[in-house]
């Protein structure tokens, strides 16, 4: 069994790199070629019919057919829950025990060992790397040396992705911790403790912070990994997000049994109005200031993946294999269409264009703004994180069995 990292040029049907690299034993760059027959570059117009121009032109390269550029085999028992982000032309993913940094080709440039293992994205801010462990802590790196400049305990384990605003750090642990940390010197602003543990990735506007919590409890096999999920007592607590004051907190029920139950969400944040998926199967939009339900919209299925939010529209997947838009202005439902697997992961938007994995189905591109399918990656294999988008390429890590 091994990790796979893998990009796939959406707009261009040219392979880029040549994947004959010397890397360590447990990993391999292999150039894997097209996974579709290439469609011809046409000349935009020559295209007779509107709609199939319209989307040509706003692919620049004009492919109809994404490539499958080249895959990183990395033999770890965590990389496909990492999910990679890109910066300055160079894509960073978690695995055991480490991050790796590399380029559009599939090159190893560099890695950053850390303290535990990485489920969760890293960040990039002011030339660090930050990024949480399971192994209770939040470890920051120095981008171009790779050397760990400092760390903090967090007394459980992170599973959600940190945030920083203002040279802040804002994190939560299973532990049932909330931390804030100054980014420049590691010194610990406020800690917070709430009765639910953390797994999601808080959500901020300009005076509070949002996260969810889902019930915790004892976990005899890793007593220091903050205990597993067990109860159905989930929270969304609104804090102050300098003083770390609870300034609100609702709880949510579920429905589901223990080893889904809780807020398993990233809470999205816009104007007054908070917008989250709940193991239930419901979008809610609440009031920022008062956690006042605005309005609903169920979709009969748990929603474990995050949320995505591009200009009104409110993109998401759910366990039945759904993927569905809501337009935020309305509160209407706008489109849905079927995959053939369950999603577990986040839409990655570039300006109308989604991309989103569907496990042991495929990676789906489609128009948000109508839900039509535009391309599609068979995948046969687990797919348990979200994508990123970068210049016309998007990159999945999915586990190969």
């Amino acid at each position: 069994m091994s990790w796979i990292m893998e990009g796939y040029d959406v707009e261009n049907t040219s392979a880029i790199g040549n994947g004959n690299l010397n890397l360590k034993p447990n990993h391999e760059i292999k150039n894997v070629g097209l996974v579709r027959e290439p469609h011809p570059k046409p000349d935009v117009n020559e295209i007779e019919e509107e709609e199939q121009r319209d989307r040509w032109e706003h692919l620049p390269n004009h492919s109809l057919y994404p490539n499958l550029i080249t895959s990183l085999e990395i033999d770890q028992d965590w990389t496909c829950y990492s999910s990679p982000i890109v910066h300055n032309n160079h894509i960073y993913v978690g695995d055991e025990n480490k991050v790796f940094r590399f380029n559009l080709n599939g090159n190893i440039v560099s890695t950053y060992e850390t303290q535990g293992e990485v489920v969760t994205a890293p960040i990039i801010v002011d030339g660090t790397l930050v990024v949480g462990t399971l192994n209770n802590s939040v470890d920051v790196f120095d981008l171009e040396s790779t050397d760990r400049i400092w760390s903090v305990d967090t007394s459980g384990s992170i599973f959600g992705s940190p945030i920083v605003m203002n040279q802040k750090i804002y994190v939560g642990s299973v532990s049932g911790e909330i931390f804030c940390i100054d980014s420049n010197n590691q010194s610990i602003i406020w800690k917070t403790e709430v009765n639910n543990g953390i797994i999601t990735r808080p959500a901020i506007n300009e005076d509070q912070l949002f996260v969810g919590g889902i019930g915790v409890g004892n976990n005899p096999m890793k007593p220091d990994q903050g205990g597993a999920f067990s109860t159905n007592k989930n929270k969304l607590y609104s804090i102050n997000r300098e003083t770390g004051q609870i300034l609100w907190s609702i709880e949510l029920g579920s429905p589901f049994s223990s080893n889904v139950d809780g807020i398993q969400s990233d809470p999205v944040v816009r104007d007054d109005t908070i917008y989250l998926g709940t193991v239930s199967g419901s979008i809610l939009g609440l009031d920022s200031q008062t956690g006042e339900q605005k309005w609903s919209e169920s979709v009969d299925s748990p929603i474990i993946g995050s949320l995505a939010l591009q200009d009104n529209y409110l993109v998401f997947g759910s366990l039945n294999g759904e993927i569905y838009c809501i337009d935020v202005d309305n509160n209407k439902l706008e489109w849905q269409f079927s995959t053939e697997g369950r999603i577990l992961t986040t839409p990655a938007i570039k300006n109308s264009y989604a991309g989103i994995g569907s496990e042991y189905d495929g990676v789906y591109i489609f128009n948000i703004k109508n839900g039509e399918v535009i391309q599609k990656f068979d995948v046969v294999d687990q797919i348990r994180s979200s994508p990123a988008v970068h210049n016309g390429f998007i990159f999945q890590n999915i586990l190969v069995q």
